[in-house]
């Protein structure tokens, strides 16, 4: 799963040339030289220049590159007045100024961050705008707050409610201490942005509201990580969440150096008895807690070798 980028290469004809670019007019450090190429960072970010040949983009692709609050305008008139060549007019959010480095290769200088373009476009949208595609959200997930329990409680009654009349008592998720589990620090709910019109003397104000369209219950155990409760929405079925939370328990069992992960279902949510193995978990047993008839499976992890002190060497 990608973290973010990890360095950024552009193949340069002259590296000479490029290094004073990238660095006495654009302010980026020096870290290592060689005969063909450099190391340079700006920020968190690690560029590359290697010597090769150089085909710069013909389409949209670029760079862009951000500038320290407040230096924008600076920045800008240093590059005019270095004569740089200007490749696109700025019409989006935020200032930008689009710009060629001396081997053609598309850049830009940018004053703001994807928060700040997703609430201006969210104000005024572009034509077919929507926060989900191809049938997927973007989903954030957090550590649960006590502000979150009403939304948890509800999302696990509407999600176990159907199985009340086949079981013939309320699931266990249904009276569970939610609470609770969040003051332990063992729920992660998931959370969709979602946007909507709200009227504004006379005018419609788009605001963005953050909905809680899932959440799971994990603990941690002897061995192994028990994913002991896990629910969707309404609403919000198909498309994505559930998974989504069950991958990020199967991930906080690698950190934690476990070895794998248990949950467990009622032995009569026949849905549940035929996606958990879909999923790559094994049926390991049956048995009566709780008055409830439970099926157990298991998933082996890989562990995370920095949690693994076998893994030293």
């Amino acid at each position: 799963m990608l973290t973010g980028i990890n360095h950024l290469t552009l193949a340069v004809g002259d590296l000479g040339r490029s290094v004073d670019f990238y660095v006495d007019l654009l302010g980026c450090v020096p870290r290592a030289r060689w005969a063909r190429g450099a190391y340079l960072s700006a920020g968190d970010l690690w560029l590359c220049l290697a010597v090769g040949p150089v085909r710069p983009a013909g389409d949209y692709t670029h760079v862009a590159f951000s500038v320290a609050e407040g230096t924008f305008d600076v920045c800008v008139a240093r590059l005019m007045q270095a004569g740089v060549r200007i490749w696109q007019s700025d019409s989006s959010e935020g200032d930008s100024l689009y710009f060629l480095d001396p081997d053609g290769h598309r850049l830009e200088l940018h004053d703001g961050s994807l928060a700040s373009r997703l609430a201006a476009v969210d104000a005024a949208p572009y034509e077919g705008w929507t926060r989900a595609f191809d049938g997927r959200m973007a989903i954030r997930l957090r550590a649960a707050e006590r502000s979150d329990v009403p939304a948890i409680e509800c999302c696990a009654r509407a999600a176990y409610a159907p199985y009340v009349e086949r079981i013939g008592r309320e699931p266990a998720p249904m009276v569970a201490d939610f609470a609770a589990a969040v003051d332990a620090g063992e729920v992660r709910v998931a959370v969709v942005d979602t946007a909507a019109n709200r009227p504004s003397e006379g005018l419609a104000e788009r605001t963005v509201t953050a909905t809680v369209a899932g959440y799971v219950v994990t603990r941690v155990q002897e061995d192994a990580l028990l994913l002991e409760n896990v629910a969707v929405a309404p609403g919000f079925e198909g498309r994505g969440v559930g998974g989504r939370l069950i991958r990020s328990a199967e991930e906080e069992a690698r950190r934690a150096g476990l070895g794998k992960v248990t949950l467990y279902t009622n032995v009569l949510m026949h849905e549940n008895l035929a996606r958990y193995p879909q999923l790559g978990y094994t049926r390991t047993g049956e048995r009566r807690e709780n008055g409830f008839d439970r099926v157990y499976f298991e998933k082996t992890v890989t562990r995370d070798r920095e949690s693994d002190p076998g893994s030293a060497v």
